[in-house]
């Protein structure tokens, strides 16, 4: 289990581009507010991937018993069993075979698969079943926030704007909404880039030091000098 500090750290997280002048705030909060949690408390982490590209969950997670898929489908139905390349969960639901890797998950009971679910709204649009899925509102294309970002705003958790990240070019639809969330493309290209005030640049490029230092990883301290400050 993740914590945001150790996303920060772990990640390598190295650019974050700020068009004005000046030190934000919340960047010395959220470096300071690290520093001070205590390396034994651990806070969940909810990770969501969402496939715009789709996967159809008949392959993924086969009911390989029923007849009917398999009448529908002569030509891509996938059997388990002997000799068969899907893998028996539980005697009527096989994963994929690329799934191989899930399977210790399963039986482990680390893993649950929920099968057969979708949107309520039965509209024939791709686009508007994605915008409904990631608004969490499905006979509403009015709403302006995520469902993601709504479930932030009541977390508990303190008011950061590493608490939503999203690994991506742009910002989600899910999360849209008044509550901090951030969009990193690459963490490869990540850094911060600082302008303005000497004194406070430096007293945000220690707290962010002391967070790698705090790690006796010699990966880890050498990822900090890759942090760049103009």
């Amino acid at each position: 289990m993740s914590t945001r500090r150790a996303f920060l750290k772990d990640a390598g997280i190295v650019i974050f581009g700020i068009s004005v002048g000046g030190v934000p705030s919340f960047v010395a909060r959220a470096a300071e507010s690290f520093k001070q949690q205590s390396i034994y408390q651990k806070k969940k982490i909810l990770v969501c991937i969402f496939q715009r590209g789709a996967m159809d969950g008949l392959m993924a997670v086969t009911p390989f018993e029923d007849a009917y898929l398999k009448a529908a489908r002569p030509n891509l139905f996938i059997d388990a069993g002997k000799n068969n390349p899907l893998i028996d969960i539980d005697g009527k639901f096989g994963l994929h075979p690329s799934l191989k890797s899930f399977e210790q998950l399963f039986k482990n009971k680390q893993l649950a698969i929920v099968h057969g679910i979708g949107s309520p709204n039965n509209t024939r649009s791709h686009f508007d079943a994605q915008d409904y899925m990631e608004s969490g509102t499905p006979f509403n294309k009015g709403t302006a926030s995520g469902w993601l970002n709504r479930a932030v705003g009541l977390s508990g958790h303190e008011a950061s704007p590493f608490t939503a990240v999203s690994l991506t070019s742009a910002l989600p639809r899910s999360l849209y909404g008044n509550n901090d969330a951030l969009a990193i493309n690459n963490l490869s290209d990540f850094a911060l880039q600082i302008k303005g005030n000497n004194y406070t640049t430096g007293m945000v490029a220690k707290s962010f030091e002391e967070l790698y230092d705090e790690n006796t990883s010699s990966v880890l301290k050498e990822t900090r000098k890759k942090v760049l400050m103009q």
